[in-house]
């Protein structure tokens, strides 16, 4: 596989780590499920579901059950037509490799679901946002890895780095990464000339995660930092 030089790699990197809290503000990801299970008139079943059982549920089905079943054909088609999977043995590589990067993935995006679930609330839509772009790059990954340029899936790999980075970073301390995320949305809205005139239908971050911090005004539990009007 042709890798990239050290300097793209630290490029895509950071991009990806500034426009994530961007993607995330603008693209209401959290929102996905109900807006899914409503359109499909399943809503009845799952409105009482964790977002994180849904996640897990999914990615797991696909991990091991989808891809696993097609996996064990084409090692059955090679034990018995040699010589006809040696014609496509370029694609089955390819799809082989694939496998075995979301395997080595899936753990880490297990433990990051947990930790969202364990230190935030179920109707934080900031963490099912996170989720669900973990699930959906999950989902991508393997395609991405089998295209014929192996570029495609060396980005989607680090832009799923990315992701879990800030997962990590906002499930283990959600107040301080939400301060960092509404400060580079902010930064890319401005960059990009967008108006700050967006609000993503959330509940409001700080009675949820109500802090005694010195950074934070102790009259109105509010954060003294004018990003923090953003409501992630």
């Amino acid at each position: 596989m042709t890798m990239l030089s050290p300097i793209p790699v630290l490029l895509i990197y950071a991009s990806w780590i500034v426009l994530i809290p961007f993607v995330l503000n603008f693209s209401n990801l959290g929102d996905l499920i109900p807006r899914l299970s409503y359109h499909f008139g399943i809503d009845y079943y799952l409105h009482k579901v964790e977002p994180i059982v849904i996640c897990l549920g999914l990615v797991t089905f696909y991990s091991y059950v989808v891809l696993g079943f097609v996996s064990d054909i084409i090692q059955a088609c090679r034990r018995t037509h040699d010589q006809g999977i040696s014609q496509n043995s370029l694609l089955y590589g390819r799809f082989e490799r694939a496998h075995r990067q979301l395997r080595k993935v899936f753990p880490p995006f297990v433990v990051s679901c947990l930790l969202m679930y364990a230190n935030t609330t179920r109707f934080d839509t900031l963490r099912n946002s996170f989720m669900v772009l973990q699930t959906v790059l999950l989902l991508v990954q393997p395609l991405a890895s089998m295209y014929h340029r192996p570029q495609a899936g060396l980005i989607c790999k680090y832009f799923y780095r990315a992701v879990l980075f800030w997962s990590i970073l906002y499930a283990i301390f959600p107040r301080e990464a939400q301060h960092y995320i509404s400060y580079l949305t902010h930064f890319v809205s401005e960059w990009l000339g967008l108006h700050n005139t967006h609000r993503s239908p959330r509940h409001y971050y700080n009675s949820k995660y109500p802090t005694h911090n010195k950074y934070f005004s102790s009259a109105s539990n509010t954060p003294s930092s004018n990003y923090q009007q953003w409501i992630l």
